[in-house]
């Protein structure tokens, strides 16, 4: 005859101890990988998820306007307004620096403005990595938006040629595509990464300025607050000198004998007594 095998009845648990059960075993899951949670935090704080983003717009944009836009200077180009007079989008190339600054030689341009792009990704790298622990969040971020713009900007001068730009000639340079107008005035085209390096550098100036002004009011309460601390330190010294004695007199007089008294006795009252007698 088969042994009949007990049926052993769940156990029924609350709510509360399902949730118990369940933050144990969430606990359990992060202590498991610590490395994973300290690496995600990194990323996070040092906001190089900040620069990742930054820098994909910036190149989707690009590829984008460079596909489906007609270059503006060929004979289908043109410009599509956005906001009818005020936005619009065109494609320009752009051999020159953010804003359409140029110093006037295709060749120095290049030289100049792939030279000020490496330098700068450089130092904010080289800053970065020094200086980690003691840049505060806020210039982090200010860095990350600076960083994508320059090596956003760096691709386009170094690696874009005019057979991928789509362009005749040897013109090379960067993808300009955002144009604004202000009545007869059209402000120079620019694009992703030029928005990034202004918009990152204003918010870091901005941050320095606030930084040192939290920075010197702090400076200034802490020095009242010594001084306070000193003053009221001075007078407790005084209030305590008056109270108690000098601690070296103290030990003075500790140091000081003192003689036993003799008590006079019958005997020794008779001795003075016949001593006086025998001199007179």
């Amino acid at each position: 005859m088969p042994k009949k095998v007990k049926e052993e009845t769940p156990i029924e648990t609350t709510p509360v101890e399902s949730a118990q059960v369940s933050e144990q075993e969430v606990t359990a899951t992060v202590k498991k990988h610590p490395k994973w949670d300290a690496t995600w935090k990194w990323i996070f704080e040092s906001f190089i998820w900040l620069f990742v983003l930054m820098f994909i717009i910036d190149i989707v944009t690009k590829t984008l306007i460079k596909d489906y836009v007609p270059y503006y200077y060929s004979s289908e180009g043109e410009e599509i307004w956005l906001i009818n007079n005020f936005l619009g989008v065109k494609y320009v190339i752009n051999d020159g620096m953010a804003f359409g600054i140029d110093t006037g030689n295709y060749t120095a341009n290049i030289i100049v403005f792939v030279g000020i792009s490496v330098i700068a990704a450089v130092v904010i790298i080289t800053v970065f990595a020094v200086k980690y622990k003691k840049i505060p969040k806020f210039a982090r971020a200010c860095c990350m938006i600076i960083l994508a713009g320059c090596i956003g900007n760096l691709i386009d001068r170094a690696f874009y040629t005019s057979s991928y730009l789509g362009v005749s000639g040897s013109t090379r340079g960067v993808i300009d595509w955002i144009a604004f107008h202000f009545g007869n005035y059209e402000f120079p085209t620019f694009n992703w990464a030029d928005a990034c390096l202004v918009v990152g550098v204003i918010m870091l100036i901005i941050w320095l300025f606030v930084w040192d002004g939290k920075q010197s009011k702090k400076e200034k309460e802490e020095k009242a607050k010594s001084e306070v601390a000193l003053h009221q330190a001075q007078m407790d010294a005084l209030i305590h000198g008056e109270e108690s004695t000098n601690p070296k007199e103290e030990e003075k007089v500790e140091d000081v004998v003192v003689a036993p008294v003799e008590t006079p006795t019958k005997e020794t009252i008779e001795e003075k007594t016949s001593r006086g007698k025998s001199k007179s």
